[in-house]
């Protein structure tokens, strides 16, 4: 009340003053003027811009006054109302975010639109008067995604994210203390799910800049504000930041909102952290919240803490423990393989259901005497024969005993006997135990022994000779007729772990691959010749290419592309311009609205064959804005951000395209594009944890997307 005749006053006054000068204002300017002084008070904000935009043009020249006023509420609120000179700049902001790009049939609009703004504000001249023009414009898109998720529009959210990080991206080294506060404005507000665009949104500042907001919004913050900040500051932290994040998440560590815990306990599995700076918060174990002491468990059995041992028996011993948590504890003490075999066993003969599965495959993994036996048993039962975790602990046992079950479970479930063979860690064993079941099985298991093969690879190869595994499956491919439709499932884990350096496997392999080329339009084909025969490969693809020769009814446009994808592999990039990205062109315009999003796909693939790393981020980003969870996307946006060297960016898409539902672990293990980020133990961590969910498949906590819930691994 008072604030509203403070406003009357200043305005009453304003009018007697006009009036003394000879001519009164009129009163709609006034009545603009005084909603433009509301706008600096959070609780009448929304309702004077309502006000404002239904004056329509009367208000103008009030908001074109009020767009140098020294409060930035003020300022960019009226830009918000306006069309000035950034006319043109909120044209293609309209077009990209409201337009939606591509599924509304706007694609080449969008995506011009989108480079024209970024061009613009990187060529501008930066004058004064320019750069405030900038900051105003990314205040104009912070108020833009606040009104919009008041009225839920999270797509429109998401994209509009999106182009302010492309925004900040081009401004970051001018960044100052003040932006980062504008951005930390959105954490008041509830984005839904566009709110996983915020990690990459403060990861695009510099660190200096996001970590005393960061730090300031956890520690004084509403429960809500603490709980996003927290989970944003694990997903932005760059490389070498642990400790000062760690440091900036202690509030919300100890704080009385367990969603705030939960948050941060999960932030610090995110980052890299020596295991002495983790100690102190062991203690979380224990929380009397259920869902924060699993979520700690989970943590200290990734870091590999011996001290969560303790906690995690006590709650897995106790059948008064929630189910959800008691589950953890079990698989947890397995990941550790530090159980106690006399409670592991205890449990599994006392439970029933998931709990007991648990308990087996943790019984496995602890190396006990008597544990092959037990799960044999438990495996002959028909309720368990088709588990995939009982045949994973044996693997990951590798004793004699283990082995000898596992031959034995051949005749009960053969591909999931393949599965527990490549959880050996004795490359040597597995290999001999893999060759021997495809000598002696009929072939439709050969693509469960070739998986078991590259699932042996993605765990082992980078600590072990991998030439073993290579000649195994060379040899299992080669060994498969022409006839066998299986056989390019099986090419698809060659490609995955290369073929043998040198001998007769390796000619054989790169012969019928070349025969294969000449003879049948196979896309893997070229593919996999490229990759592991370059010099071949372009001996045998280009004429192709030169001639343009297809196989009538087996191909056209397409398998152009894919020999011009493979030659660029092979080291040759020249042809995606002029055979792939034309033909990913012309299926994007050519597909309907719904579908365009999917054939966008290829074009990005091309870019990122041709390195043109910006253009393929571009494109993936735009696949986001049809679908923000679309997870191949996101698995892309990492792939190209690990190839132009950028760690924690790639990291951060990773972890993106997992919560989005990407599960192929193997692909992600063995993709030569993601190269980069293996030895970084936050990529180790994450391989893992997907291969433990593929094993177990178990659902450890219904919110937790792409954290061991179940999947089938076949």
């Amino acid at each position: 009340m008072r604030a509203w005749l403070g406003a009357a006053l200043i305005c009453a006054f304003g009018a007697a003053v006009a009036g003394a000068e000879g001519e009164a204002r009129p009163p709609v300017e006034l009545e603009a003027e005084r909603l433009l002084r509301q706008l600096a008070d959070p609780n009448l904000r929304d309702r004077a811009i309502d006000r404002l935009a239904a004056l329509g043009p009367r208000a103008r020249p009030a908001l074109e006054r009020a767009t140098h006023d020294a409060d930035p509420d003020v300022r960019f609120n009226a830009l918000y109302l306006l069309e000035l000179e950034d006319v043109d700049l909120r044209r293609a902001i309209r077009v990209i975010v409201e337009g939606n790009g591509v599924n509304s049939g706007t694609y080449d609009e969008a995506r011009d639109a989108y480079f024209e703004l970024l061009g613009t504000l990187d060529e501008a001249e930066l004058q004064p008067a320019e750069l405030q023009r900038r900051a105003d414009l990314r205040g104009m898109l912070v108020r833009y995604v606040l009104r919009q998720a008041r009225r839920g529009a999270e797509l429109h959210v998401s994209v509009a994210l999106d182009v302010l990080c492309g925004l900040i991206e081009v401004d970051r080294a001018r960044l100052q203390a003040q932006d980062a506060e504008l951005l930390a404005r959105l954490f008041d507000a509830e984005l839904g799910e566009a709110s996983w665009e915020l990690p990459r949104l403060f990861a695009a500042l510099r660190w200096e800049l996001a970590l005393p907001v960061l730090r300031g919004r956890i520690a004084r913050g509403s429960a809500e504000v603490a709980e996003r900040a927290a989970r944003t500051l694990g997903e932005c932290a760059p490389t070498g930041t642990g400790p000062a994040a760690l440091e900036a998440l202690g509030p919300a560590l100890k704080h009385t909102a367990a969603d705030v815990r939960y948050a941060a306990v999960r932030a610090i599995g995110k980052l890299n952290l020596p295991d002495e700076l983790l100690l102190p918060w062991v203690g979380l174990t224990r929380d009397p919240h259920p869902r924060v002491a699993a979520a700690m468990l989970r943590v200290g059995a990734e870091y590999g803490l011996s001290v969560i041992r303790e906690p995690a028996e006590q709650w897995a011993a106790d059948p008064n423990t929630p189910s959800r948590l008691r589950l953890t504890a079990v698989i947890c003490l397995g990941v550790l393989g530090e159980g106690s075999p006399q409670l592991l066993l205890r449990i599994l003969e006392r439970s029933e259901g998931d709990l007991a599965l648990a308990a087996a495959w943790a019984l496995g993994t602890s190396g006990a005497k008597g544990a092959p036996e037990q799960i044999l048993e438990m495996a002959r039962e028909p309720q368990w024969a088709h588990e995939s975790a009982l045949y994973a602990a044996l693997g990951r046992s590798g004793t004699p005993a283990a082995l000898a079950a596992l031959r034995e479970l051949e005749a009960v479930d053969p591909a999931l006997a393949l599965f527990g063979y490549g959880r050996l860690d004795d490359v040597p064993t597995a290999v001999a135990a893999i060759e021997c079941f495809t000598g002696t099985k009929s072939r439709v298991y050969w693509v469960s022994a070739a998986e078991a093969l590259s699932v042996l690879y993605a765990r082992r190869a980078m600590d072990s000779n991998p030439e073993p595994i290579r000649e195994a499956l060379a040899r299992l491919y080669n060994g498969t007729q022409a006839q066998d439709t299986d056989r390019d499932t099986i090419l698809t884990e060659v490609r995955r772990v290369g073929a043998p350096t040198e001998g007769p496997t390796r000619a054989a392999l790169i012969q019928g691959l070349k025969q294969r080329v000449r003879n049948d339009q196979t896309p893997l084909v070229p593919q996999v010749l490229a990759q592991i025969a370059p010099v071949e490969a372009r001996a045998a693809l280009g004429p192709i290419l030169a001639s343009r020769r297809v196989i009538p009814g087996q191909g056209g446009d397409w398998y152009l592309r894919e020999i011009a994808r493979a030659l660029a592999v092979a080291g040759d990039p020249s042809f995606i311009r002029r055979f792939a990205l034309p033909a990913s062109e012309r299926d994007v315009a050519d597909a309907s609205p719904g579908n365009r999003s999917n054939e966008m796909n290829n074009v990005g693939i091309d870019y990122l064959y041709a390195r043109e790393l910006d253009e393929a981020a571009i494109t993936f980003r735009q696949m986001l804005w049809c679908k923000a969870d679309d997870n191949i996307a996101a698995y892309n946006l990492a792939c190209g951000a690990a190839l132009g060297g950028e760690v924690d960016r790639a990291l951060l898409f990773l972890r993106r395209s997992l919560r989005d539902g990407y599960t192929n672990e193997n692909h992600i293990r063995s993709d030569s594009d993601l190269n980069l980020l293996h030895g970084d133990p936050r990529f180790e961590r994450i391989y893992r944890r997907l291969l433990l969910r593929s094993e177990v498949r178990l659902p450890i906590d219904p919110e937790l997307q792409g954290d061991w819930d179940p999947v089938n691994p076949r």
